[in-house]
C-alpha cells in the first residue's frame, strides 16, 4: 500500500506538471486570439497553436493510462481535462466570431476569403478532433470506472483481510493472556510443589540422620556387646576351663598314683596268694576248712565287684578282691583275726573309686554344660551378626531411598525450569 500511495503522489506529480504546461498553452492560445485585432492574418497560425496542446495534453493522456495503478489521478485529471475542454470550446467560438467580425469588417480581397475558408476547415478538423477526443474521454470514463469499481473491491477486500487480521491478532492476544495466566498458575503450582518436596527431603534427611545415628549407636552396642561376650567367653570361660583342667589333671593325677599303689598291692597280694595256697595243701582240715570259707567269702565278693565296675578299668583290680582275705599289705598271710582290718581297707578302697568315678562323671557333665554354654553363645553371635547384617541392609536401602528421593526432587525442579521456559 505504501509503494501504490508513492507511486500515485510520483504520477499525480506528473499529472500536475502536465496540468500547469495545458494551462500555459491555454493561456498562450488566448493571448493570440486576443490580438488577433492587431494581426488578423495571424488567426490561422494562432488558432493552430492554440489547438495544439489539446492534441499534446491526449497524447500524454494516453501515456499515463498504461499505468493501472492510477486510478485516483485519473479522476482528478478527468475532471481538469473537461474543463479544459469546454474553455477550448469557448475559446473555439470566440474565435469564429472574431473571425466573422474580421471578415465583415475588412471587406478585402480573395486573400481573406481563402484565410477563412482555411480556417472554417481548420475549425471542422479541431471539431472532428474534439468528438475524438470526447469519445476517448468516454472510453477513459468508463475504463476509470471499472478500475474504481475494481479498486473498490480491491479495497473491500482489503478491509475484509485488514478485519480478519485484527480479529486473528485479538484471537492471538487473548490465547496468549491465557497461556500467560496458565503459565503462571502452573509457574505457582509448581513452585508449592517443589517446596512441598523440599520440605519433604529435609524430613527425610532428618530421618536418615536419625537412623544413621541410631544405627551407630545399634553397631556400637553390639560390637561392645560382642567384645564383652568374647572377652568374658574367652576370659571367664578359659580360665574356667583352665582350672577345671589342673583340676582333672590333678585328680588324673592322684588316680593314676592311686591305681599305681593298688596294682602293686595286688601284685604282692598273688604272690603272697600262691605261697599261702601252698602252705595251705600241707596244713592241718581246720587250715582247710577255714580257707574254704575264706575262698567262698571271696567268691562272693569277686561277684559283688563285678557286679560294682563301672567300666573304667577296675574289674582287672576288683577281680582278685578275695585274695585279699588271706593275704596281708605285707605280702604275708591273713589270719581271720586280721581279715576284718583287710576287708575295711577294701571297702574304703572302693569307695574312693566310687568318688573318683561320680567325681569324673561331675566333671563330664560340667564340660558337657560348658560346650552347650558355647555353642548357646555361638548361637547368639550369630544372631547378632545376622541382626547386624539385616540393620546394614536396612541402612543402603533408606540410602538408596533418600537418593532416589534426593534425584526425584531435583528432576522436578529441573522440570519447574524448563516449563517456566518452555512458555
Amino acid at each position: 500500500l505504501i509503494s501504490l500511495i508513492s507511486l500515485s503522489l510520483y504520477h499525480f506529480s506528473n499529472f500536475s506538471n502536465f496540468s500547469l504546461s495545458l494551462s500555459l498553452s491555454l493561456s498562450l492560445a488566448l493571448s493570440r486570439s486576443l490580438s488577433l485585432s492587431r494581426s488578423p492574418f495571424s488567426l490561422s497560425r494562432s488558432l493552430a497553436l492554440s489547438f495544439l496542446s489539446p492534441s499534446l495534453a491526449l497524447s500524454f493522456l494516453s501515456l499515463s493510462l498504461s499505468n493501472f495503478s492510477l486510478a485516483l489521478s485519473f479522476l482528478s485529471f478527468l475532471s481538469f481535462l473537461s474543463r479544459s475542454i469546454i474553455s477550448l470550446s469557448l475559446s473555439l467560438s470566440l474565435s469564429l466570431s472574431v473571425s466573422v467580425s474580421v471578415s465583415v469588417s475588412l471587406p478585402h480581397t480573395g486573400l481573406l476569403e481563402d484565410e477563412r475558408l482555411a480556417s472554417a476547415h481548420q475549425a471542422e478538423a479541431f471539431a472532428r478532433q474534439v468528438h475524438n477526443l470526447q469519445a476517448q474521454l468516454r472510453s477513459v470514463q468508463e475504463e476509470i470506472d471499472s478500475l474504481e469499481e475494481e479498486k473498490e473491491s480491491e479495497l473491500t477486500e482489503a478491509h475484509e483481510e485488514l478485519r480478519l487480521a485484527q480479529e486473528e491478532v485479538q484471537l492471538l492476544q487473548q490465547e496468549a493472556e491465557e497461556s500467560a495466566a496458565e503459565r503462571e498458575n502452573d509457574i505457582a503450582s509448581l513452585q508449592e510443589e517443589l517446596c512441598r518436596h523440599q520440605a519433604e527431603l529435609g524430613r527425610l534427611n532428618e530421618e536418615a540422620q536419625e537412623y544413621e545415628l541410631e544405627i551407630t549407636t545399634l553397631r556400637a552396642e553390639i560390637s561392645m556387646k560382642s567384645q564383652r561376650r568374647e572377652q568374658e567367653r574367652r576370659g571367664g570361660d578359659v580360665e574356667t576351663l583352665k582350672q577345671e583342667c589342673i583340676t582333672l589333671r590333678e585328680e588324673c593325677e592322684t588316680l593314676k598314683n592311686d591305681n599305681r599303689r593298688l596294682t602293686e598291692r595286688l601284685q604282692l597280694q598273688r604272690t603272697g596268694s600262691n605261697s599261702h595256697l601252698s602252705l595251705k595243701e600241707d596244713g592241718e582240715d581246720t587250715g582247710i576248712g577255714v580257707g574254704t570259707e575264706m575262698g567262698g567269702m571271696a567268691e562272693s565278693y569277686m561277684t559283688m565287684a563285678e557286679c560294682q565296675s563301672t567300666g573304667t578299668g577296675t574289674n582287672c583290680r576288683l577281680v582278685d578282691a578275695s585274695i585279699q582275705k588271706n593275704i596281708s599289705f605285707d605280702g604275708k598271710p591273713m589270719t581271720p583275726t586280721g581279715w576284718n582290718g583287710g576287708f575295711g581297707e577294701i571297702v574304703s578302697l572302693r569307695d574312693q573309686l566310687k568318688q573318683a568315678e561320680e567325681k569324673a562323671s561331675l566333671v563330664q557333665r560340667q564340660c558337657d554344660c560348658l560346650k552347650t554354654e558355647l555353642r548357646e553363645l555361638q548361637v547368639l553371635y550369630d544372631c547378632s551378626q545376622r541382626e547386624r547384617a539385616g540393620m546394614e541392609e536396612e541402612l543402603l536401602r533408606c540410602k538408596a531411598e533418600l537418593e532416589r528421593l534426593a534425584g526425584g526432587g531435583q528432576v522436578r525442579g529441573h522440570t519447574g525450569v524448563r516449563g517456566q521456559g518452555s512458555p
